[in-house]
């Protein structure tokens, strides 16, 4: 396992993505949908929060699960339970990824976010990507008590119909505090 995890690590950073200089961060565009996205998640409208995710965008998810497609992402976000409230903490947004792996959270991080391969980078190729690392906390309600659960993630934004959507969703559970602003 730590092999693979060695070779992907090699793999990502020996895969440069290009970052053309004319792009400009739309962190208004970003930020306005991550409130879409908690808004509609505390009115429980979850099929709403799948609508945020490009028709062929992934999900990685820890264990190695992959969701693919707009029908995996609504059968993902409806499945779950009772949902209570959603934050989203935004620590970093940049054209450039190459700028996340030089985040102080990714050079700090216990565990590796699983990376992704040739098949997650092509479904951003060519669009424009955006990339966001940050935090989630998602409250449901379980046994009549309210359950936080706390993960680590990595967006990949790139635009669909001249929407940003997102394009690759990766996340892991949070261990310490390693996310936190330089």
């Amino acid at each position: 396992m730590k092999a693979l995890v060695c070779c992907l690590i090699i793999f990502c950073f020996s895969c440069k993505t290009e970052v053309k200089e004319s792009i400009a961060i739309p962190y208004d565009v970003i930020e306005s949908n991550i409130t879409g996205m908690e808004k509609a998640f505390g009115e429980k409208r979850l099929k709403d929060v799948a609508g945020f995710y490009a028709k062929d965008g992934i999900m990685l998810s820890p264990g190695g699960n992959k969701s693919i497609g707009e029908e995996a992402m609504v059968e993902y976000w409806t499945g779950i339970e009772n949902p209570v409230s959603w934050k989203l903490e935004s620590l970093k947004i940049t054209n450039s990824l190459d700028s996340i792996f030089a985040t102080k959270g990714w050079k700090t991080l216990p565990t590796k976010i699983e990376l992704w391969g040739e098949e997650e980078v092509a479904v951003y190729r060519g669009r424009d990507p955006i990339y966001q690392i940050g935090r989630s906390h998602l409250t449901t309600l379980r046994k009549g008590k309210e359950s936080t659960s706390v993960v680590n993630f990595v967006l990949v934004w790139c635009k669909e119909n001249e929407e940003y959507k997102i394009c690759l969703d990766i996340y892991a559970p949070h261990k310490l505090n390693f996310l936190a602003p330089q």
